[in-house]
């Protein structure tokens, strides 16, 4: 391999206590398909006589010193290696990874890097208001950003990616197989898939999509009008607004709030704040709810229920419409501790009031129409309450057909 030859535009000794650092800088448009030894410094990419300087990278490069580049500069890596020292991207430059192998980079200001290829396991940090772009063929084992950053993924891969600041998150297609999710990060999603997703502080959007394991809430709000869950965990005072979609298991704990209009919850739906010993067996082989002495409360006006509604501690379920049915074997209505289950509607086969029963079968015709046919059991000093629905009430299921109305709007728009 051929060393670094004179195709820069400069070579600039930067004298230190007792050594001399070579430092390389490029302002005109170069190719780089050579070796770069460590010994040479940092090369800095800047602008020229001709901006925006063009640096390609081809293989068989292999440079071992740090890449930085500055301005309105643009490098372009096609192949070749960059070893184990740092891209750094700054001001509103551009670096375009298509091909080759990377092992750390680093973006601040403004800067845009694109990845659509390249190689190796390969960390990122995302610094100020920079921008990410990962397309099909790119891949990043590790993302992290601390700043008002944006990321926008339609297609390739990300392992572990670490959302901090006011981090944009847009997620069009590809797959991500980890998303921690801190204060002030917006999460957008239409296509593609997240194996795992977990929010503090922030908000998450889901049009479209997969959740393939858990989607699990912490003081976030979570607004979902199509794709799919496995697992849905709202913890914590977060809150949910559902309009369509598919959830496997649902759980609603520690002051959290669930609005549902429209849907599925295939498995057990669970609304709770306090544990106990006897949760636990009720429970069976799920998570017992946590501890605590505060309200979690669920408002149901519409979608389809093929599991269990099992309210536990404080919480309150309100029930205006949805479709409960024994035609799928299992499902009932459980109450324990102090929770309380109000259903509104008309034509029950009990009085208006608080059911005496402990348990029974519940029939009638829900607020918005729906047939309501379950099973039922009540243990310690829960309740199950019916009540005639208020004029009010309509107000609300008018506010979720707006919902849905609104969202086929967007959905028009953004595949036109």
């Amino acid at each position: 391999m051929r060393w670094l030859t004179i195709r820069v535009a400069a070579v600039v000794l930067l004298a230190t206590v007792g050594q001399a650092t070579a430092q390389i800088t490029i302002d005109s448009d170069t190719t780089i398909d050579y070796y770069v030894d460590d010994d040479a410094g940092p090369l800095y990419v800047v602008e020229g006589a001709s901006p925006p300087t063009t640096v390609d990278i081809v293989s068989p490069a292999d440079i071992n010193s740090p890449v930085r580049v500055f301005d309105s500069s643009i490098l372009n890596m096609f192949g070749g290696t960059l070893g184990y020292n740092v891209l750094g991207a700054f001001d509103s430059s551009t670096a375009n990874i298509f091909g080759g192998t990377i092992y750390r980079g680093e973006s601040y200001g403004s800067s845009t890097v694109n990845l659509s290829g390249g190689d190796g396991s390969l960390r990122w940090e995302c610094y100020d208001s920079s921008t990410i772009n990962v397309s099909a063929g790119g891949f990043i084992d590790d993302l992290e950003t601390l700043g008002s950053n944006t990321v926008t993924m339609s297609g390739g891969q990300i392992g572990f990616f670490t959302a901090r600041g006011t981090t944009a998150v847009n997620m069009s297609g590809g797959l991500i197989e980890d998303i921690e999710a801190h204060n002030g990060t917006v999460v957008e999603m239409s296509a593609g898939e997240i194996l795992q997703l977990q929010t503090y502080g922030t908000e998450v959007t889901l049009f479209d999509g997969v959740i393939g394991r858990d989607l699990r809430a912490n003081e976030s709000t979570v607004r979902m009008f199509d794709g799919y869950v496995h697992y849905m965990d709202l913890d914590d005072f977060s809150r949910l607004e559902m309009f369509d979609g598919e959830v496997d298991e649902m759980k609603v704990y520690d002051s959290s709030v669930a609005h549902i209009w429209g849907g599925k919850v295939l498995g057990n739906f669970i609304v709770s704040d306090s544990s106990t010993d006897d949760d636990r067996k009720l429970f069976g082989e799920l998570d017992a709810p946590k501890s605590g002495s505060t309200t979690s409360i669920a408002m149901i006006y519409g979608g389809q229920f093929d599991g269990n509604l099992r309210a536990a501690g404080f919480s309150e379920v309100h029930i205006f419409g949805g479709q409960f049915h024994r035609d799928i074997m299992g499902r009932e209505f459980r109450a324990f501790d102090s929770s309380v289950i109000t259903i509104r509607g008309s034509e029950f086969n009990y009085d208006y009031g608080e059911i005496p029963d402990s348990s029974g079968t519940l029939t009638g015709i829900l607020t918005n129409g729906d047939l309501i046919d379950v099973q039922f059991d009540v243990y310690e000093d829960a309740s199950i309450v019916l009540v005639v629905p208020e004029p009010a009430t309509l107000a609300l299921l008018c506010m979720g057909a707006l919902a849905l109305l609104l969202y086929a709007s967007r959905e028009r728009r953004r595949t036109t």
